[in-house]
């Protein structure tokens, strides 16, 4: 919903007030969003949901003592840089893809807002959703269904954004990039349960928030800046379509998280045994 809202109504502001102009409502939007958060929303009993939840909260355990738990795990080191790749490659692409349509493609700035809005947010809903969907069911048989699941989509992500690529019209590119918009967002929700499964309740909110870390640095703080300065680099070299070519060195990168991934498989089994023989 809020890439769908953000792209969409971000794109309408845009041709009413101007790029700043749409950048002050956003804001505002967040701003609402805050305060409904305070009034609305209720701190929960940590560790009130889990099986055999005993009356009395578990206390908190402290940050080092919970990263040096997350990383003494091997499923969880290295779920941290397969996702946080798979979130570079993803935040790197939807940041730059309408860039992508409206300077190589031609594709006018009210049809960005009218067209990628709702393809984004309706395939990143899909994407999360779906890659949850596939776990619960996969997983009842094999928790390597949280390592193949997203592995498989990273590997599919590659090949298809490279093809949309190279479409003919705006038109064509953007049906294309359906297909790795849908892909590169399904590594999200079994990610984010992997660690809370490995986790014990007195560790589950800084490890997942560990786990966010490395989203955000890899992810929005590293993948649109490298597609940036792999354009620029392009462009200096004399490249007719230098955004055209960034995007496409991306997905060499989803192809090692899909490797990280299948090593993930190998080691997620008996981490996820040594959980259930201690509780």
């Amino acid at each position: 919903m809020g890439v769908f809202l953000g792209a969409t109504v971000g794109g309408w502001a845009a041709i009413q007030f101007g790029w700043r102009g749409a950048f002050f409502l956003v804001a505002g939007v967040g701003l609402a969003a805050a305060a409904l958060l305070v009034l609305l929303v209720r701190e929960p009993v940590r560790g009130g949901l889990d099986r055999g939840y005993a009356a009395k909260p578990a206390a908190a355990m402290s940050l080092p003592a919970s990263a040096r738990l997350f990383l003494s795990k091997p499923t969880l080191r290295i779920l941290l840089v397969a996702s946080g790749l798979a979130a570079f490659v993803s935040t790197g692409m939807l940041n730059w893809i309408p860039a992508y349509l409206m300077r190589v493609q031609q594709m006018p700035l009210a049809e960005v807002a009218r067209w990628f809005g709702p393809a984004a947010g309706l395939c990143m809903g899909v994407g999360i959703w779906g890659g949850g969907a596939l776990v619960n069911w996969a997983g009842r048989r094999s928790p390597k269904a949280y390592a193949w699941i997203p592995g498989l989509s990273m590997l599919l992500t590659a090949p298809t954004l490279a093809l949309a690529c190279l479409a003919p019209s705006w038109q064509t590119s953007l049906a294309l990039m359906c297909v790795p918009m849908i892909c590169c967002t399904m590594y999200v929700a079994p990610a984010l349960a992997l660690v809370q499964n490995l986790s014990p309740v007195a560790a589950r909110a800084t490890a997942t928030s560990l786990l966010l870390l490395a989203f955000n640095i890899l992810g929005p703080g590293g993948g649109p800046l490298a597609i940036g300065m792999m354009s620029d680099g392009f462009a200096a070299a004399g490249a007719a379509q230098p955004l055209k070519l960034a995007l496409i060195a991306t997905a060499p990168i989803a192809l090692v998280s899909a490797l990280l991934y299948a090593r993930l498989a190998r080691v997620v089994d008996a981490d996820t045994r040594k959980v259930l023989e201690e509780t």
